[in-house]
């Protein structure tokens, strides 16, 4: 939210926050294949909301309304405190400026951006971050080659940034490996074709509901020996180890 926005939350019970938290979750679970009946069955959205079985709509109608504050609200008031000159600097405060002679359209390109950027990025970067926690309590021997990559290239004596990146060959395929080893989303977003379309000889009509299985794809054996086990191997071939040397990283 600070990042994004410039809003400094203090306490939990925040009404931006609290707003983001029920939006979040309402995502969260509206984003699972399956959860509801007219995921599989797309005609029951055409039912009343008082009909039996339909109570779905109302719940959409909801989360909604927190999903459209999330987007607007915490974008307006940042608005308002540009406006009196007490805005903190952040993403959304930048882009503002930046197409301040743009026009409105702009204006709505920014406001969704910065909203899919909080949204999205949130719960995504903590599960992330999560399992890299996990990933560098299992194998402390990958830990400990990253570290000895970082000390080689970097040094102790300050933090890496970007220009470091092309330099530090295993922590790329390590952050990648996070991924890759414990998926985020498994089963990804559900999608739906906008036309129709043919793959290895089916016919997939437009409107169809597609679940990319995420998890089937990374852990798949031929592509990745040893699917299970966090082997930042698995995304650089040079790393055909699950640790190597820090010669042979860099």
């Amino acid at each position: 939210m600070e990042c994004v926005y410039g809003r400094e939350i203090k306490t939990l019970h925040d009404p931006f926050f609290e707003t983001a938290e029920i939006a979040m979750l309402s995502l969260s679970v509206a984003g699972v294949p399956g959860e509801f009946y007219v995921d599989a069955f797309p005609f029951l959205k055409h039912l009343p909301s008082w009909f039996p079985g339909a109570g779905f709509r109302k719940q959409a109608a909801e989360w909604a309304r927190y999903v459209h504050s999330l987007r607007t609200d915490t974008f307006a008031s940042l608005k308002e405190k540009m406006e009196r000159g007490a805005a903190r600097p952040c993403i959304a405060k930048a882009m503002l400026e930046q197409a301040s002679h743009d026009g409105d359209s702009a204006v709505e390109i920014i406001q969704d951006a910065t909203g899919i950027a909080f949204g999205a990025g949130v719960d995504t970067g903590i599960a992330a971050a999560l399992i890299f926690f996990l990933a560098m309590a299992l194998y402390p021997d990958a830990q400990q080659t990253a570290q000895a990559e970082l000390d080689a290239i970097v040094g102790r004596n300050r933090l890496p940034d970007f220009d470091d990146q092309p330099n530090l060959p295993y922590i790329n395929a390590l952050c990648k490996e996070v991924l890759r080893w414990q998926n985020v989303v498994p089963l990804s977003v559900a999608h739906a074709t906008s036309k129709d379309d043919v793959y290895e000889g089916f016919f997939i009509p437009k409107g169809s509901v597609v679940v990319p299985n995420v998890w089937a794809v990374t852990h798949d054996p031929e592509a990745y020996s040893e699917p299970q086990k966090f082997m930042p191997g698995h995304v650089i071939p040079a790393l055909q180890s699950d640790v190597v040397g820090i010669e042979a990283a860099t």
